[in-house]
C-alpha cells in the first residue's frame, strides 16, 4: 500500500501544471502547425481575440503554419529524413518567440491507432528541438471530423481514432506544463447547438467553423469573447458580423504584425 501511494505521489509530481495562459507585453506569438494554422492567415480572428484582449500590450504574430504538415514536418523535407525539423526549427529560433501555438493531429490521425505512437514520438521529437526557444506553448487538438450527411463518408470510425489523438495530445501538454486547448470535443458540441455547417468538407473549417472555435480557443485560455450565434441554416449574416470581429478591430492595433511564412 506504501509503495503504491508513493508510485502515485511520484506520477502525480512528474505531471507539471499548465500556468495561467497570459500575453504580456513584448510577446512574440508563432503560430505552427498544419492546414487548420495556415488557413487562420485568411481568417484573422484567433489574432484578433488575442490582440483585442490584450489590447494595452506590445504583441506581434508570426503564422508558420503548413497545409498538410505533420509533427514529422515532411512539407519542409527539403532532402534528409530530419531535414523539415531542421529547418522548421531554425525558421522559428530565428523569429525569438515567447509563446507558441502547435496544431496537429489531424493529418496523422488518419494512421489509427497503429500511428498514435509514432505520432507521440514525433510530437515530443519536434517539441524537444523547439524547447531551445524556451517559448511558452499552447497545444491545440485536432477538430472533430463533422458529419455532412451520407453523401460522403460516415465519420464515426475517424471521430474515435481523432478522439485518440486529442487525448494523446492533451496528456503531452499536462507532462510539459503547456495549456491545452480542446477541439476535438468542442466541434462535436457546437453541432449539438449549432445548425449551421462548420466546415467545408467535414474536416476543413468554413468561416462560421473558424468564428466558433476560435472563440473557443479564447474561452479555454480563460477569457470570454462575444458569444456568436449561427443561423438556423447555412445563410444569414457573416459571422464577423454577429459576432463584432471586423477589418477595424484588426487595425486598431497598428502594433500588431500578422505574418505568413
Amino acid at each position: 500500500m506504501k509503495y503504491a501511494m508513493v508510485v502515485l505521489l511520484l506520477l502525480v509530481s512528474s505531471v507539471q501544471a499548465a500556468p495561467k495562459f497570459e500575453l504580456v507585453d513584448g510577446d512574440r506569438v508563432v503560430f505552427i502547425g498544419n492546414t487548420f494554422t495556415e488557413r487562420d492567415i485568411q481568417h484573422n480572428y484567433l489574432e484578433t481575440l488575442l490582440t483585442v484582449a490584450y489590447a494595452d500590450r506590445n504583441v506581434t504574430f508570426r503564422n508558420m503554419g503548413w497545409s498538410g504538415d505533420t509533427v514529422f514536418v515532411p512539407a519542409r523535407a527539403g532532402s534528409g529524413p530530419n531535414k523539415g525539423i531542421d529547418l522548421l526549427v531554425d525558421y522559428v529560433k530565428d523569429l525569438r518567440p515567447t509563446v507558441l501555438f502547435i496544431a496537429y493531429g489531424m493529418n496523422e490521425s488518419f494512421e489509427g491507432e497503429a500511428g498514435l505512437s509514432r505520432f507521440v514520438d514525433g510530437y515530443n521529437k519536434l517539441l524537444d528541438a523547439l524547447s531551445a526557444t524556451k517559448a511558452r506553448l499552447v497545444l491545440i487538438s485536432p477538430i472533430a471530423h463533422e458529419d455532412l450527411g451520407r453523401l460522403l463518408t460516415d465519420p464515426a470510425e475517424h471521430n474515435r481514432q481523432l478522439k485518440m489523438y486529442s487525448d494523446a495530445i492533451e496528456k503531452i501538454a499536462q507532462k510539459r506544463g503547456a495549456s491545452f486547448v480542446n477541439l476535438f470535443d468542442t466541434l462535436l458540441a457546437a453541432k449539438e447547438n449549432f445548425k449551421a455547417r462548420l466546415t467545408d468538407n467535414g474536416i476543413h473549417l468554413n468561416e462560421w467553423g473558424w468564428a466558433h472555435l476560435e472563440v473557443t480557443v479564447a474561452n479555454q485560455l480563460g477569457w470570454e469573447p462575444r458569444r456568436l450565434d449561427a443561423p438556423a441554416t447555412g445563410g444569414g449574416k457573416n459571422p464577423r458580423q454577429t459576432s463584432g470581429f471586423s477589418a477595424r478591430a484588426m487595425r486598431a492595433h497598428g502594433r500588431t504584425r500578422l505574418g505568413q511564412r
